[in-house]
């Protein structure tokens, strides 16, 4: 299991920037059709800690980045700064439905 660490808004970085994040970590859920509990629990953590980085208490950390990476096939530039290329288009499609960019997957 990884370990859960987490990291208050750090410093250079603004509160645009981390409330970002939270958001492409509640679309992702979101786009998956996942519950935060079903969610946490495939990422090794439990419902709360998962509630903490949807609500922005919390920003996931690279450990669970990874972890939500391998869980559900996004990449770590998906995460933290909204890019989506290299993800499988059916999550771009997935992702768009739930209020993400409108932009078209690069070739």
């Amino acid at each position: 299991m990884c370990a859960v660490l987490a990291f208050p808004v750090m410093a250079g970085e603004s509160d645009t920037e981390h409330d970002a994040v939270r958001r492409r970590v509640v679309q992702l859920r979101k786009a998956m059709g996942f519950t935060q509990a079903t969610m946490g629990r495939l990422c090794g953590m439990n419902a709360t800690t998962w509630n903490n980085y949807e609500k922005g208490v919390r920003r996931i950390s690279i450990d669970m980045a990874i972890k939500l990476c391998q869980t559900t096939g996004v990449t770590m530039d998906f995460i933290y700064r909204g890019e989506m290329r290299g993800l499988q288009h059916d999550l771009v499609l997935k992702l768009q439905g739930e209020g993400g960019p409108q932009r078209r997957r690069p070739a």
